[in-house]
């Protein structure tokens, strides 16, 4: 999976979503997306929805999170967030490329961002 920006006017991101996983059809059926950047402090959650946690469902079950304007979850604690609209889709090898419209974004400078980097957790470090 991945995420990135893609435009800034108008103001458009993409998300890359396995064929079959659960979030695909969640996000073709509900016409949105949020992308949560999660903080530092979030490691459990990112193991929680990438299925690596031992006896976790990948549900929303005791996440806190709000509802975004497009309905969408925004997770309490992220780093930054974007809720998005869906705009296009398109399959491109086993993945689905989902585009969404921005309709409202945040962030928490008080937040290290969680980064995954060489298949394992790291932080931003001051130079």
């Amino acid at each position: 999976n991945a995420f990135c920006s893609l435009s800034l006017d108008p103001p458009l991101t993409l998300v890359c979503i396995e064929q079959l996983s659960r979030s695909r059809h969640l996000i073709a059926e509900s016409g949105c997306f949020a992308a949560n950047i999660l903080s530092w402090q979030q490691q459990f959650l990112a193991d929680r929805f990438a299925g690596r946690a031992p006896l976790v469902n990948t549900a929303f079950d005791g996440v806190p999170y709000v509802t975004g304007a497009t309905g969408a979850p925004i997770l309490r604690g992220a780093s930054a967030w974007a809720d998005c609209r869906l705009s296009q889709a398109t399959v491109a090898g086993d993945h689905v490329i989902f585009v969404g419209n921005v309709v409202a974004a945040d962030w928490d400078e008080t937040q290290e961002p969680l980064l995954f980097y060489q298949s394992r957790f790291a932080r931003l470090r001051s130079p």
